[in-house]
């Protein structure tokens, strides 16, 4: 009976520890995403902004 005790307490840690390693997979590739559009965004409006301008 204490082997089965000892086999769940094993399996919940792996199950914790399985949690945990995909939240930090998701909030990395979260990061990755919202750095790759804020990179894109700041592109353009450096380009929007910078652009000759007709003064009339």
């Amino acid at each position: 009976m204490e082997r089965n005790v000892n086999s769940y307490g094993i399996i919940e840690r792996a199950r914790i520890e399985r949690s945990i390693a995909l939240g930090n997979l998701i909030a990395s590739g979260t990061r990755k995403t919202i750095v790759g559009v804020s990179r894109v965004a700041d592109r353009f409006l450096h380009v929007l902004l910078m652009s000759p301008v007709n003064s009339r």
